[in-house]
């Protein structure tokens, strides 16, 4: 009896360490679709992740480690580190010899204020708040990574009514009389679909991300016989489709390409689990089969706006050379996290000078470059060939030891994560906590999850009810 009430106590804890990541994460896709520094809904979303941070942390230093863990886990830790050795004074001996920082020498000299002990970013609040951005990804990375493959599924079920909810919003925006009344940030794209969203390239960036993930969580719901299944089943195809129409009205050129990839990856994701459907192939052909219908009809509108916004527009080549020429003064050790306003405004001459407020790079691999220099190029380089392998293991070989629904998980999070990095090339997704979070649950995704527990008996169940009249 003793045994069984520790298995209830353990049995608690797992439930409501469940419940805090599921929640972290719908949270964070709900009021995380911001970029500004220092939100109060980001703000609130890191309050609320600290818990389950700690919580993942605590029950992963007294936990069994799987040994694909290890890879993702050491270097999440290192940009977290990254992000506080920039914001450690240093003497003038030391940060007088980085590049890059001249000018504050000739400013304190001509100053006569004799050379006091600073930081190695620019601007240190700001890299502080760049830290404490991470917390809610990183949190839900950690828990994401130690719940089971059917915790796993569960804890997407309230994130992806939440990005449906968004395209009601989004809707509502581009065909409501007062869309302004209905946005969650100021400024904003007003007259577009952007949901929850700031910007209207992030909120189809969410739509492509989750869509592969609600694929993958629909099939799970045909292939696991319930007492609700039939709901289940209308309520994922629901949320599908509403990605599918969130993904047609958006006018993000970006948004609506890797939308396109998304829709034939949820085609792969569907005919891969052919093997598996109880209702035999007909309808999952017939799905996958509408999906790539779709996937045509959206890239014809895609056509149609390259077509409608046909102005050859410089601004992203223009950040990109004026980033890179800040780039030279700053790759050994980089400004800091969260200087790329100030050190991009010192490099701008007046020809340069634009209508627009230029806030990130529009290349979140220039950018972090630029911001952490060669320790953080070093750190992106080990990630992007870490993913590349865990790509290659969940798609060719049999080292992933899993069961089919965690491998049908790890497919769908793999077109995912890899989506967002590809879109990172062209604007700063990753910059909001809302996709920052989804992706680190995708990180977590990639790697197995632990052995699902068996169930604990019951009192009065027949097990024990033998056990104990065995015992007299």
């Amino acid at each position: 009896m003793a045994s069984i009430g520790r298995q209830r106590g353990h049995a608690w804890r797992d439930r409501a360490f469940f419940v805090g990541a599921a929640f972290v994460l719908s949270i964070a896709i709900f009021l995380g679709g911001g970029t500004q520094i220092a939100l109060v809904s980001d703000a609130t979303i890191q309050i609320l992740a600290l818990p389950l941070l700690i919580a993942a942390l605590f029950r992963l230093m007294n936990g069994p480690w799987l040994p694909s863990w290890r890879a993702p886990i050491l270097l999440m830790a290192a940009a977290l580190v990254l992000a506080l050795l920039q914001i450690v004074p240093l003497p003038p001996s030391i940060w007088t010899l980085l590049p890059g920082r001249e000018f504050a020498v000739d400013t304190y000299q001509a100053a006569g204020i004799p050379l006091p002990w600073l930081a190695l970013s620019l601007a240190p609040h700001a890299t502080l708040y760049s830290f404490f951005s991470m917390i809610p990804a990183a949190a839900v990375f950690l828990a994401a990574l130690q719940l089971d493959a059917s915790q796993r599924y569960r804890m997407l079920t309230v994130p992806l009514a939440i990005g449906a909810v968004g395209v009601m919003l989004g809707l509502a925006q581009l065909f409501g009389p007062d869309p302004e009344s209905i946005t969650f940030y100021r400024p904003a794209n007003i007259g577009y679909a952007i949901g929850f969203f700031a910007n209207r390239n992030h909120f189809p960036a969410m739509l492509y991300s989750l869509l592969p993930l609600a694929v993958a969580w629909t099939v799970m719901q045909v292939n696991s016989p319930s007492r609700f299944g039939a709901f289940w089943l209308y309520f994922g195809c629901g949320i599908v489709a509403a990605f599918l129409i969130g993904l047609s009205v958006s006018q993000s050129r970006a948004g609506v390409a890797l939308g396109v990839v998304a829709t034939f990856g949820a085609v792969i994701i569907v005919l891969r689990s052919l093997n598996l459907s109880r209702f035999g192939r007909w309808p999952i052909i017939i799905a996958a089969v509408g999906l790539i219908i779709f996937a045509g009809l959206l890239q014809l509108g895609l056509i149609d706006l390259l077509v409608r916004r046909s102005i050859v527009d410089n601004a992203r080549s223009s950040i990109a050379r004026l980033t890179l020429e800040a780039l030279r003064g700053y790759y050994l050790i980089g400004s800091g996290f969260g200087t790329f306003v100030p050190v991009f405004k010192s490099v701008e001459a007046p020809e340069d000078l634009s209508y627009y407020f230029i806030n990130h790079a529009h290349n979140d691999w220039l950018e972090v470059f630029l911001e952490g220099g060669i320790p953080a190029a070093i750190l992106m380089a080990l990630f992007v060939v870490w993913l590349l392998y865990r790509c290659f293991v969940i798609w060719f070989s049999r080292a992933f030891t899993q069961d089919a629904g965690g491998r049908l998980l790890a497919l769908s999070a793999s077109f995912s994560a890899v989506l967002l990095l590809l879109h990172s090339t062209l604007d700063y997704p990753l910059r909001t906590t809302a996709l920052m979070s989804v992706f680190g649950a995708c990180c977590a995704f990639l790697c197995p999850g632990p052995p699902e527990p068996e169930p604990v008996p019951r009192k009065g169940s027949s097990r024990s009810r033998s056990s104990r009249r065995s015992s007299h």
